[in-house]
């Protein structure tokens, strides 16, 4: 798998967020403090971070005033109103300047990094919102993943080269479904990577929240990393491509990364660490705009 191909308005990429919405969602959110200053659901949580990715990859995609068509952007919802579109009228995947024109509203969320020096800094800033945070009833993780291989199915027949970079799906969720067993999620699951380009299979990410504030777990190199809770997140997701392992190493400080596989899930992370994880998934995706 080389996963070298430049994206282009002909050869572009796709990119799916694939967000849990079901009644758990409404528990507070471990670590929130780390974002505001009162505690938040982990559906607001996911909310936010979710904006913030998409609006990242919508400007990168903007030069002057021109938005350039490397991506289509897909974001589905699932719970018990069941599986469903969270873009603009009901919409499976549109192009960035579509997103552009699509924006909702805008939000202001309280940011703290830390300087060169190590120094806290607390800052506020705008972004972009298309998605608000949402939470009812049960989990269909295998109806709403049955549907990103039909979408995947159809967005393959629509591209007319094969060389495009492959689909990412950056999935969130607290794990817990309820309309399906570990090997029919697994199928879908071999189903969905089974649609590659050329270049290489999808890029399918997991990324599991909490409401507990304990340690979190991001982009193991073994199952036995990780709680038995997490195994079957683990078995869903993709063993990352070696462009990603700068990225990752020094998310982790990890120095000793040549022959390491990354795994794409990650664990019960704090909001923060939540925030930069999400980010891997799209990253690699810099150096690929002509």
């Amino acid at each position: 798998m080389a996963y070298q191909s430049k994206i282009t308005e002909r050869q572009r990429a796709l990119i799916i967020l694939l967000i849990d919405q079901s009644g758990s969602m409404s528990e507070l959110y471990g670590g929130t403090q780390l974002l505001g200053t009162h505690p938040r659901t982990k559906a607001e949580i996911v909310a936010q971070a979710s904006n913030l990715l998409l609006m990242n990859i919508v400007d990168r995609c903007c030069q002057g005033n021109v938005y350039k068509h490397y991506f289509d952007i897909g974001a589905i919802g699932y719970s018990g109103k069941g599986v469903y579109s969270l873009l603009s009228d009901g919409r499976w995947l549109l192009s960035p300047s579509e997103m552009a024109a699509t924006v909702k509203s805008r939000s202001k969320i309280l940011r703290r990094v830390k300087s060169v020096e190590g120094v806290p800094i607390s800052y506020y800033t705008s972004i972009k919102v298309w998605i608000e945070p949402y939470c009812d009833g049960p989990t269909p993780m295998l109806q709403a993943t049955n549907r990103v291989s039909e979408l995947l199915h159809s967005w393959q027949n629509n591209q007319k080269l094969k060389n495009n970079f492959p689909p990412i799906i950056i999935h969130i969720t607290d794990g817990e479904f309820t309309d399906a067993n570990e090997e029919e999620l697994i199928s879908v699951r071999n189903r969905i990577t089974a649609q590659g380009t050329d270049d290489g299979e999808p890029i399918f990410f997991n990324f599991h929240i909490s409401g507990t504030s304990s340690e979190g777990i991001m982009f193991p190199t073994s199952i036995d990393e990780l709680p038995v809770e997490a195994h079957l997140l683990y078995k869903l997701s993709s063993t990352l491509p070696n462009i990603y392992n700068s990225h990752i190493a020094e998310l982790k400080n990890d120095t000793e990364t040549q022959e390491k596989k990354y795994r794409g899930v990650s664990f019960n992370l704090p909001i923060s660490d939540f925030i930069k994880a999400l980010e891997i998934g799209t990253t690699t995706t810099d150096q690929l705009h002509l």
